[in-house]
């Protein structure tokens, strides 16, 4: 491998040419920002939660990584002498990360009610990371390190800190009505700045009953997840509104996959026991 600079992450992946235009992979952008319907909690709610236990922002790269998402690097760097043609080695693009949050992380706006909600892609579970000495690079459509289901109880329990303890709800109301009255999105369903509690105690259950409703028999822990057991009982229990009682807890964790093949399979994301 080349030397480099510690502090610079390349791609190990290489692409077809078909991909890029003017310099730009298209086909990386649409990978790591096209959102896909994944609606866990309303976007302006998101960025203005603390962490349970600080005033840090729950949203912040220092919370996040914790979970072991990915970001470009930190540091701002010009990518006038880098050249994107489709080989490997390519410098991560620090634009894939929108409004500052990991890959795979996107503002996700419902086609059914034009709310924006935060999303993740698949990106966000499937880039994985790769260290040889001082060189990084990211692996697409690899096996992330991602501890989803923590990430997803440190929500719940932020969420729930944020609603519970006066001073932290008077600063997420402080910062919500600021951010709302700053970013407005004309293209969306208008937001109330003067809503945040309501809208927070929407996000509360949701996230709580998405926490219960994946209770793991098996920790799942870093790197792996029973992703197969959470989207059954998404589709058989949250969407058909079955009690929650009737979920399934979630007993097979396995590694992220590469999903270099996802095209050739014959079932993607199901037990493959449907028509």
């Amino acid at each position: 491998m080349p030397a480099m600079a510690s502090d610079e992450i390349h791609w190990m992946n290489s692409w077809d040419q078909s991909c890029y235009e003017n310099g730009t992979n298209t086909c990386r952008e649409e990978w790591y920002s096209t959102p896909q319907g994944s609606h866990l909690l309303k976007w302006e709610v998101f960025l203005n939660i603390e962490e349970e236990n600080s005033q840090t922002l729950f949203s912040s790269r220092d919370s996040l990584t914790k979970y072991g998402f990915l970001y470009p690097e930190q540091a701002a760097y010009s990518t006038a002498g880098e050249t994107y043609d489709g080989s490997s080695e390519e410098r991560v693009e620090r634009y894939l990360s929108q409004y500052d949050l990991p890959l795979g992380f996107v503002k996700d706006k419902s086609e059914l009610n034009s709310r924006n909600y935060l999303g993740l892609t698949c990106a966000a579970c499937h880039t994985g990371k790769v260290t040889y000495g001082a060189n990084t690079y990211y692996v697409e459509g690899g096996q992330a390190n991602a501890d989803m289901i923590q990430f997803l109880r440190k929500l719940a329990a932020a969420l729930q800190a944020n609603r519970n303890d006066g001073s932290k709800l008077k600063r997420f109301k402080r910062r919500f009505y600021k951010y709302v009255m700053y970013n407005r999105d004309f293209t969306a369903w208008p937001v109330s700045a003067l809503s945040a509690t309501a809208y927070l105690d929407t996000a509360i259950e949701y996230v709580a009953a998405y926490v219960i409703r994946n209770d793991t028999a098996v920790e799942n822990g870093p790197a792996r997840l029973d992703a197969i057991g959470a989207i059954l009982n998404q589709v058989h229990i949250e969407h058909t509104g079955e009690d929650i009682s009737k979920a399934t807890p979630l007993t097979a964790p396995v590694s992220y996959p590469y999903i270099w093949n996802a095209s050739s399979l014959e079932c993607v994301q199901t037990n493959c026991l449907g028509s």
